[in-house]
């Protein structure tokens, strides 16, 4: 086998090819919640070469509220399969790190952030499947 491709075999029913040495681009189909800036900064390191979330991705908390400040280690992403909530995320002003984005299967939902100012880095998303924006 050419070291370029690897193999993921999970359950006996299932083998899936790769040509990035064994790690699949698309990744988490039960999706992922982020409630701390650390998780985000960690995303790279703990799910390496996921670039396209199957699942529903959560970003914040509200009680507590979430200390998440920036989405910069997120800047791989270029798919969101189900929905994106950005909520709760009171030091949150910017969407930066989510400049790759360009599709969300499901709703983008950005609600309760209270330094978020701008929408610009969401410049790439071509596709959504709806829109809520409230309260930010």
């Amino acid at each position: 086998m050419d070291e370029n491709y690897g193999w993921i075999c999970g359950d006996s029913s299932i083998i899936l090819h790769t040509d990035n040495g064994g790690v699949s681009d698309h990744c988490l189909p039960e999706g992922i919640t982020f409630t701390t800036q650390e998780q985000i900064d960690n995303f790279q390191t703990d799910y390496p070469g996921c670039t396209e979330i199957e699942g529903d991705v959560f970003i914040g908390a509200w009680e507590p509220m979430s200390n998440i400040s920036n989405l910069n280690g997120l800047n791989v992403l270029t798919t969101i399969g189900g929905n994106l909530n950005i909520e709760g995320s009171d030091a949150l002003s910017s969407l930066t790190g989510l400049g790759n984005l360009t599709s969300i299967g499901g709703y983008l939902n950005i609600f309760g952030n209270d330094s978020l100012t701008s929408l610009t880095s969401l410049e790439s998303l071509t596709y959504v499947e709806g829109l809520i924006i409230g309260i930010n």
